[in-house]
């Protein structure tokens, strides 16, 4: 063998010894960042499993109905109209409701109106009855008040909310009589009630006595649809019958009214639902009146369905007629239908392992699989919990393959994201 062949061989050689050197050294360098990178890169998104109460809800236009009967003053008058008693107040049969004038002054009788609050309230407030309201209510109340003027600016209602000022005029004299800084309010009262028989002998002279025709709560605004959305109109009730009233229902509103009389303290709404599977006649659900910012209790009467069964009408009862509540005959609700309890996972967090649906969590310095049972689908979320068959989340393990799968348990440490992600991963 010559001495070039000879050369050229330990050249091949010693290249080739290089070149695996290098390959591997390659690998270790690859390995080890990816290891690195691995451990201690932000790569995993975590969350813990609490516990979180969701309500489903459906958005719909309720309709009123009331047993009511409108009010009447003679027919030959048209003059001023002094109401003797407030809105919603109850009233026996024969007692006075208001008093007729010969003068007719809207600007005196929406002050009189106000007088009427202011005096009330500080006759309230002469008592015990004021320790029953706190100064924190009193100030949300204003503020309340004053969302609900701008609301009704905004939508052009300028009327309503000149109507709000009162509220808001009663709701500061309430602070100023729970702070102290409003005292002797007998003089109050007495300086209240010398403007308001002011006012009312700008009225002239009084021509008519208007008294109730019944027992009831009275109400001083009255929409002429007494007749058409009267409680006895819901008796075996069909759905066509009910769109038919909804939507054409005439008022008929005469002039000589001055107000109606609601017998009886039990209401209904009418609203059309575009499910009932969540709904269990003779069930109580809260109903929440955006005009009023309130939820009341209500009980599922009945719901009715189109012939096609793909439209209903559910019928709500309430028996209860809350102080100062806006019965507006068509109004906006809306209805809790369904609470669920349960964790409330990420839909990015679901993964199924061996045809199991469920989560992967941080068991210390491990990755471990937990089995999860879906009971609601949200926008982007659901809400689960854990072994739906048993109340100890961790009776009756799965086990595939020689693989237990446990069922997710309060506090486990949710992988929400994450890349690489398998049972038994080591990570810190």
């Amino acid at each position: 063998m010559g001495l070039s062949e000879r050369y050229d061989k330990k050249y091949l050689g010693r290249t080739g010894a290089y070149i695996i050197t290098a390959v591997f050294a390659v690998a270790v360098m690859i390995f080890a960042g990816y290891y690195i990178v691995g451990k201690f890169s932000p790569e995993m998104e975590l969350s813990d499993a609490v516990v979180e109460t969701v309500i489903k809800t459906e958005s719909t236009e309720a309709y009123v109905f009331r047993d009511e009967t409108p009010v009447f003053m003679s027919s030959s008058h048209s003059g001023g109209v002094v109401r003797s008693v407030g809105d919603g107040d109850k009233v026996s049969a024969g007692q006075k409701i208001a008093e007729i004038y010969t003068n007719d002054s809207p600007e005196i009788m929406r002050r009189m109106a106000e007088l009427d609050a202011q005096i009330e309230l500080l006759e309230k407030s002469s008592g015990d009855q004021k320790y029953m309201y706190s100064a924190q209510a009193a100030e949300q109340e204003i503020y309340n008040s004053f969302l609900l003027i701008r609301e009704s600016a905004e939508k052009g209602d300028l009327s309503g909310a000149t109507k709000l000022k009162s509220s808001v005029l009663l709701g500061v004299k309430r602070k100023e009589i729970l702070t102290g800084d409003s005292t002797d309010l007998g003089k109050q009262i007495e300086e209240l009630n010398r403007e308001r028989e002011s006012l009312k002998s700008q009225l002239g002279a009084r021509v008519e006595t208007v008294s109730a025709i019944g027992a009831g709560y009275f109400f001083s605004e009255y929409d002429g649809y007494g007749e058409t959305f009267s409680t006895s109109q819901l008796e075996d009730i069909t759905f066509s019958r009910l769109s038919s009233i909804t939507d054409s229902a005439e008022p008929s509103l005469p002039d000589n009214c001055i107000g109606t009389l609601v017998r009886g303290y039990k209401w209904y709404i009418a609203c059309e639902l575009s499910q009932t599977m969540y709904l269990e006649e003779n069930g109580t659900y809260s109903v929440f009146f955006p005009y009023n910012n309130l939820s009341l209790r209500m009980k599922l009467e009945n719901v009715v369905s189109d012939e096609a069964g793909e439209k209903h009408f559910g019928i709500f009862s309430c028996g209860m007629m809350p102080k100062d509540f806006d019965y507006a005959r068509k109004q906006p609700v809306r209805i809790d239908l369904m609470e669920y309890d349960g964790f409330k996972i990420p839909l990015t967090a679901l993964r199924v392992v061996d045809g199991y649906q469920g989560v992967y969590i941080k068991n210390k310095v491990s990755i471990e699989f937990r089995r999860v049972s879906v009971i609601y689908e949200g926008d982007g979320y659901v809400i689960c919990t854990g072994n739906p068959d048993d109340s100890d989340s961790t009776a009756v393990p799965a086990v595939q393959g020689g693989q237990e799968y446990q069922w997710i348990r309060q506090n486990d440490v949710i992988v929400v994201e994450g890349t690489g992600i398998y049972s038994g991963k080591v990570v810190d």
